[in-house]
């Protein structure tokens, strides 16, 4: 085989990717189903603390199959560096973009940072993208394969599933039309109409949370749902951050604009980019339904569900992305064909590939998370104390890191990983003090862990300061040590 400029960008990526890989502290929702799937006892167990998440089991049921080989969670951060790499493969091999777009696209904020080096279940629905763009050169003949990673999709989260039904619309129409001219097609195609129902229902099933939920527990609509939504529309295309070290879900946008002005700003931008797509689409009507369901999905979802961050609004950006992947000249014959995207396309994964400077500089310079370092602090010198930790969903990244029990005054119990139900809500701590003499007759002397300072005239004589663990670019994840004296 002969050695390419494209082997070198690949191995060009995976460098950077490892690079960034080995200087990014885990935080909390990385850890979070970790730990679920390593102290689930079965896989019964396990999707039932798992549906108060709000994503399907399939990433869970892929990390408790891990964490029975391996309890340390950089098995999971190679695991799913291990996905991202076969994505740019396919990327750089198998997509229609021209060189300079495929290097742009997998060294681009999204693909390299968001879902390459933060371990989530957002890059096994990219890689099932990325098969499905490429089999779509022969749906007649990989039609249940097409489907079957329409399926699994839907399994991986509740964005991959909106991306999923996007794809099936125009795929639907392209199968009937292939069953009208050969009779034959005709049981595949309904027979594989049913496993995309299957999989939809399964999947609605499955993101069901339990009746006791507090995560995300209702529809609503408020007023600047919209204008929000097409903010992050903006920012999913130019996700260029704020220069300083909490840059992760910022936009450099708001270092120099009025915040009574930047929704408004933002949100007129995002109509401009939408109309811009919408036109670079348009001679391809089964990528231009796609993506205009794409992005009716997820800003219903955003606006009267879950507002979201920055790895939510990505998938705008990957809606567009795989419609210009299904643009490509091979699937003419059933989808429609263009001319491959050109110098808007190209601009939009500049401002991506100019993203990943400060995000790299930043993760690599600063902790993302202060969790590993309070937690080998605590085992160093503190190896057998009582700890109690507060915020719960703040602190548990330092339990995880621990491997041991924290009690948290909101649940009332020691725990690690969060459970989103009523119990924990009902038992709301706002400020730990209010509560430390309560603490020191049921435990006595004590550790407590907490991810904000202590004002000193709340201290009384009790508290002790004993170190602060700080910055981090997750700013509720910097921590401060307090020694409370129980007599």
């Amino acid at each position: 085989m002969k050695f390419s400029n494209t082997h070198l960008a690949f191995l060009a990526w995976l460098l950077f990717a490892a690079i960034l890989l080995h200087f990014h502290e885990p935080w909390r929702d990385e850890l979070q189903s970790w730990a679920i799937a390593k102290e689930s006892h079965s896989l019964s167990q396990l999707l039932y603390f798992s549906r108060y998440e709000g994503h399907p089991s399939a990433w869970y049921f892929l990390l408790f199959s891990i964490t029975r080989l391996s309890a340390d969670f950089q098995a999971v951060q190679w695991f799913h560096a291990g996905i991202m790499a076969m994505v740019a493969a396919l990327i750089l091999w198998k997509s229609p973009f021209t060189r300079l777009q495929k290097i742009l696209v997998i060294s681009g904020y999204f693909f390299l940072y968001e879902y390459g080096t933060l371990a989530r279940n957002y890059a096994i629905g990219i890689l099932l993208a990325c098969c499905f763009c490429i089999l779509l050169k022969d749906v007649k003949k990989q039609w249940l394969t097409l489907i079957a990673c329409l399926f699994a999709m839907m399994q991986c989260n509740v964005f991959a599933a909106m991306l999923a039904c996007a794809f099936f619309c125009p795929l639907f129409f392209s199968g009937g039309k292939i069953a009208r001219e050969n009779r034959h097609f005709l049981l595949p195609y309904f027979a594989g109409a049913l496993i995309f129902v299957a999989g939809f229902i399964l999947a609605a099933f499955d993101m069901q949370p339990p009746a006791d939920t507090t995560f995300m527990p209702e529809w609503t609509w408020e007023k600047p749902a919209l204008e929000r939504a097409l903010g992050s529309f903006f920012h999913a295309f130019a996700p260029v951050p704020k220069l300083e070290i909490d840059f992760w879900n910022s936009h450099i946008l708001a270092s120099f604009v009025h915040p009574e002005w930047l929704p408004k700003i933002e949100a007129a931008l995002g109509i401009l980019l939408f109309v811009i797509c919408i036109f670079t689409l348009r001679k391809c009507p089964a990528a231009l339904v796609f993506f205009m369901l794409s992005v009716a999905a997820i800003t219903v979802f955003l606006s009267v569900k879950y507002a979201g961050f920055m790895r939510h609004h990505g998938h705008y950006f990957l809606a567009y992305f795989f419609a210009q992947w299904m643009k490509n000249r091979t699937a003419e014959h059933q989808f429609g064909g263009t001319v491959l995207p050109g110098k808007f396309f190209t601009l939009i994964l500049t401002l991506h590939f100019l993203a990943i400077i400060p995000a790299a500089y930043f993760d690599i310079k600063y902790p993302f998370s202060q969790s590993q370092n309070i937690a080998a602090y605590l085992r160093n010198n503190y190896p057998d104390r009582q700890l109690v930790g507060h915020f719960d969903y703040a602190t548990s990244p330092v339990s995880f890191h621990l491997g041991q029990p924290i009690y948290y005054p909101n649940a009332g119990k020691e725990g690690t990983y969060i459970l989103w139900n009523t119990e924990r809500m009902n038992r709301e701590v706002p400020d730990v003090t209010l509560i430390i003499n309560d603490l020191c007759r049921q435990k006595g002397d004590f550790l407590l862990v907490t991810s904000y300072p202590i004002p000193l005239e709340k201290r009384g004589n009790s508290i002790r300061l004993i170190r602060s663990f700080a910055p981090a670019i997750v700013p509720s994840e910097t921590y401060y040590l307090h020694e409370v004296n129980g007599k």
